[in-house]
């Protein structure tokens, strides 16, 4: 990893934490950890990159500071002018992706591709690029139900080309290039990521970035617009919601009617814990009832997160800091719903 690698993260007018950013790429369900993803309007990147070198990612901050790409100012970094000249260009995830166990997709779609044309070249004895065993029980039997509806090998074959033109088709040609030589097949066992960092200019770390950036992007497409035969093969992938079970579960009894000591008491937990998930559901639905959590309204001023508690609490005695949190998160959301990135 290099300084310029991490400079995608950060921000000119505001002040970001190192490991706030970290906390969003690699899942962390916490409501502090979600709290920031909000507020530094990076959630699409939630648990996007679980694997991602956290040491080496808070080094190379360090370093992009010695070397004028960041700024640090009372332990918030910020991405300066010279720093803005040297960031690497790049899409967001898609809204979706957030609900998908990305790098299972991602290891699902690899050996797909290896099957398909090792099948095509009626080829039976080469070693498979996934040794996980979920992945290739979902991938057989995926396979095997695409046999079933197509009973020619040419059938199998055209279904699956057809349908990989069609993702492709709504890449950018230079994304396309990448990802097809990304994708292992009867010929080669596809590019390795130095390879194609090399090939294309860029450090490992931007390509590794890219590569996530695109299958997102081909995952989402092939899930929402049902592209077969691939939806089919991703939907195991998919969570429910993006919320973490038992948080999924209060929000689904809070929706019901129940009150938080009638959950607290259903699932053997504290209020607080309750309160906790409410305060992600907040976060993380797009459709959160604030009017009906919300007990107190007053002008929280354009910078929600420098706001102080203890201020407000001087002033309103009897407020909670969920009160307050939950009126940070509907700010902070409706600034971002009327202006875009902040």
């Amino acid at each position: 990893m290099i300084p310029e690698d991490v400079l995608a993260f950060f921000d000119l007018k505001q002040g970001r934490r190192p490991k706030a950013i970290l906390n969003v790429l690699v899942g962390k369900m916490t409501v502090s950890a979600l709290f920031w993803g909000l507020e530094y309007d990076i959630l699409e990147y939630l648990n996007f990159w679980k694997t991602i070198d956290t040491t080496s990612f808070l080094e190379n901050v360090d370093r992009a500071v010695e070397g004028g790409f960041l700024a640090k100012k009372d332990e918030l970094i910020y991405l300066t002018e010279a720093g803005q000249q040297k960031q690497f260009s790049c899409t967001t995830p898609t809204p979706f992706i957030k609900k998908v166990r990305l790098d299972e997709a991602i290891n699902l779609l690899l050996l797909a591709n290896q099957v398909i044309s090792e099948f095509s070249f009626k080829n039976n004895r080469y070693i498979p690029v996934s040794d996980n065993l979920r992945i290739n029980v979902i991938l057989k039997n995926w396979f095997k139900q695409l046999k079933s509806r197509n009973h020619h090998t040419t059938d199998i074959v055209q279904k699956y080309t057809q349908g990989l033109d069609e993702l492709l088709s709504q890449l950018q040609q230079h994304d396309a290039d990448i990802l097809l030589s990304y994708l292992p097949n009867h010929v080669d066992p596809g590019w390795t990521i130095d390879q194609l960092a090399q090939a294309f200019g860029i450090s490992k770390f931007q390509m590794e970035l890219k590569i996530r950036l695109i299958f997102s992007k081909i995952i989402s497409d092939a899930v929402l617009t049902k592209t077969a035969p691939f939806v089919d093969l991703l939907n195991s992938t998919i969570k429910e919601n993006v919320m973490p079970d038992s948080t999924y579960q209060t929000w689904q009894l809070i929706q019901q009617g129940k009150t938080v000591d009638e959950v607290a008491r259903l699932k053997h937990v504290k209020t607080n814990t309750v309160k906790e998930h409410i305060l992600m559901a907040a976060i993380l639905d797009s459709n959160f009832p604030f009017d009906k959590f919300v007990r107190f309204n007053f002008e929280i001023g354009k910078h929600p997160t420098e706001v102080d508690f203890r201020s407000i609490q001087s002033q309103i005695a009897d407020i909670t800091f969920f009160d307050f949190r939950l009126i940070q998160i509907r700010k902070i959301k409706e600034q971002q719903n009327n202006n875009g990135n902040r």
